[in-house]
């Protein structure tokens, strides 16, 4: 919202032009009492104006040019877009505008990239003092100064009353400068109160005035001296990516190749730290593992803590680990590796074909030969099957592999989704482990079930499954049955991703918790599935 500041000054400039204008109507005078003229307003409105142009020019043309980033992620975090009523867009923004006012007070923003997790935006002293200099903006509604400060505050917080994540620091920093001005008018009228007071109160005041310089020194310990080294804002200030970024530069030059673990492809942090990126290979450690192509030499991997997971090391040899980087929380920040071809390989079943053969023939793109898959899931634990996969070609299009958790009926339970290796970097004859992490939902009824496995295109489209002799066999290849076990205790009900809340009595004996619709629009004829949520409250009677 901050990037908008200059514009929402200029508006202001023009709502009080407009106020002058008003009241010299009314007063037939040439110059208001408070000394501002309509030449005065109208010269510092059109500076404002101007400012305002000169500083979003350069959005507005990259928006211009793209039109659909600019409310593309306001849609992804507003309330609308969560809400599928206008009751519950309602209820979502009185719940978002509650977060963002208590963040200046009780619970700021969870997120530890940018602050202490939770933590206000102001102690308990300066806090009070925020909320005393609003009573007094509030007071003083025709002071041209108060007006400007609510104003710049309420339309800087606007972003966070309709961001379903509030408290949310980021989109609400425009409104700091206002708030600090609401602190420190507090500051002033409190030390005026208390001059006028008796000695007592007189001696005071030098331990207020004071006061801003203790609640500098509270906040410098716990942003520098409590956040800033611990663990959580090393991770989540991605210097795990960084120190990679410095085995990168170090290693790769006595290497062929090297492969890199990354949530985001080429990774922003370690192509702007690294000056030579032309033997580095991207892959996401989180759900796949490509291994050196035929015929290579020894090849480079490096694996940050936060691209990967950590149940990755288990397919990976441990006298392959060439080094490690430690960080603050005395775990591994960074594990480097030097395999060879065929030295880490996936354990479990042989993939047949409906015609009996081996492997599984992706339209000429990709060979699935080999699955590890447990016999027994739980409901709630969430599972990572293994897939050896030989790819086939180089190069082309987006392509995405899916897995889906399929009951005897055909419905879905779960899946996943995702171009965990870009097709520009695959290798002809290249293993490729894919090693997602599948959720098995806490509502998935016990029974038989088998996984769904193939290839995608970027639309949607699937790969079809060839034979032998280049007949299509389908777009998957289906896993063998395996059972899926209740949890040994049920769910907690308000843990349950439910869509709307119901909670409706139906008898004595059970309740409807809520409901989910599989889409937010509907049109006249269309089949829509519906999950229902039910809890037996308790034992129905005999008979019942």
């Amino acid at each position: 919202s901050s990037r908008f500041f200059v514009a929402l000054l200029a508006a202001i400039a023009c709502l009080e032009l407009g106020l002058i204008f008003v009241r010299r109507l009314r007063r037939s005078v040439d110059r208001p009492p408070d000394g501002w003229t309509i030449r005065r307003a109208s010269g510092l409105g059109a500076i404002a104006a101007l400012a305002a142009v000169v500083a979003t020019a350069p959005l507005a043309r990259h928006f211009l040019a793209s039109p659909g980033e600019f409310l593309s992620r306001a849609d992804q975090v507003a309330v609308w877009d969560i809400g599928s009523t206008s009751a519950e867009i309602i209820q979502l923004t009185l719940a978002s505008t509650f977060a963002t006012l208590r963040m200046f007070i009780t619970a700021g923003d969870e997120d530890r990239k940018y602050n202490p997790a939770g933590q206000p935006v102001f102690d308990l002293v300066t806090a009070a003092l925020f909320l005393v200099g609003i009573l007094i903006a509030l007071r003083n509604l025709r002071s041209r100064a108060d007006r400007l400060i609510l104003l710049w505050c309420l339309a800087m917080l606007g972003p966070g009353f309709l961001s379903v994540d509030a408290p949310q620091f980021m989109r609400t920093l425009g409104a700091a400068p206002a708030a600090t001005l609401f602190a420190a008018r507090g500051l002033d009228a409190a030390v005026r109160w208390l001059t006028r007071l008796a000695p007592t109160g007189r001696r005071i005041v030098p331990i207020l005035w004071f006061w801003p310089v203790v609640a500098g020194g509270l906040t410098a310990y716990h942003y520098f001296g409590v956040w800033g080294p611990s663990a959580a804002a090393y991770y989540a200030e991605e210097g795990d990516v960084t120190a990679a970024a410095g085995v990168i530069a170090a290693r790769t030059p006595a290497y062929a190749a090297t492969y890199v673990a990354s949530r985001y492809g080429p990774d922003p942090t370690e192509s702007f730290l690294v000056s030579d990126l032309t033997r580095v290979h991207w892959f996401d450690g989180r759900a796949a593992l490509p291994l050196p192509p035929p015929g290579s030499g020894p090849t480079l991997y490096v694996l940050p803590q936060s691209a990967v997971d950590r149940s990755l090391y288990q397919v990976l040899p441990s006298d392959g680990r060439v080094a490690q980087v430690i960080g603050p929380d005395g775990a591994p920040a960074v594990e480097v590796f030097v395999l060879m071809p065929n030295s880490a390989a996936a354990t479990g079943s042989a993939v047949t074909a409906k015609d009996g053969s081996l492997g599984v023939n992706f339209g000429g793109i990709a060979h699935l030969e080999r699955a590890n898959i447990s016999s027994v899931l739980q409901a709630g634990v969430a599972t990572i099957p293994t897939f050896d996969w030989r790819l086939d070609q180089t190069g082309g299009t987006s392509l995405k592999f899916f897995i889906h958790l399929v009951d005897s009926t055909g419905e879905t339970w779960s899946q996943f989704d995702d171009e965990v290796y870009p097709t520009n970097e695959w290798r002809v004859g290249q293993s490729l482990l894919v090693r997602p992490r599948l959720d098995v939902p806490q509502i998935v009824p016990p029974g038989r079930y088998h996984l769904e496995v193939g290839i995608e295109h970027a639309d949607g489209s699937p790969v079809s499954v060839r034979a032998n002799d280049g007949q299509s066999e389908g777009n998957n290849w289906e896993s063998p049955e395996f059972t899926v076990v209740r949890p040994p205790r049920p769910p907690d009900p308000n843990t349950l991703d439910v869509g709307r809340r119901l909670n409706v009595a139906v008898g004595d004996s059970v309740e409807l918790l809520g409901v989910t619709l599989a889409s937010r629009s509907i049109l006249d004829g269309d089949t829509v599935p519906v999950t229902l949520y039910w809890q037996v409250v308790r034992v129905p009677a005999a008979g019942a």
